[in-house]
């Protein structure tokens, strides 16, 4: 026999929630079984409820930042894969380079 279990949270937290549930492969329900037999078990918090959390990176906020700023001038650059991308920014780095070996002479 189980019971049911119920909490009340905002809209937003529990999309977050399902969504990070969804992302390690299991659902909110199995986590929150997960989290209270471990508390049981351990009589206590037993292990960290973390998941990266890519939206937060530092790198992943400048290219989105990057990808805002050029929204819609990527095609008219030429940008049209991942590999157009890492071209642009290697010639960008020569260029610099060219430019600062040239002032340095």
């Amino acid at each position: 026999m189980s019971v049911q279990v119920s909490t009340r949270i905002d809209p937003v937290t529990k999309q977050r929630f399902d969504s990070i549930c969804e992302s390690i492969g299991s659902s909110p329900s199995n986590v929150l079984s997960m989290l209270i037999t471990g508390v049981i078990n351990h009589n206590g918090i037993p292990f960290n409820l973390v998941a990266p959390r890519v939206d937060e990176s530092p790198t992943m906020k400048a290219l989105n930042d990057l990808s805002k700023a050029f929204e819609g001038t990527a095609e008219e650059l030429g940008l049209k894969t991942d590999q157009d991308v890492v071209d642009m920014i290697k010639q960008m780095r020569r260029e610099r380079q060219i430019k600062q070996n040239e002032s340095n002479d």
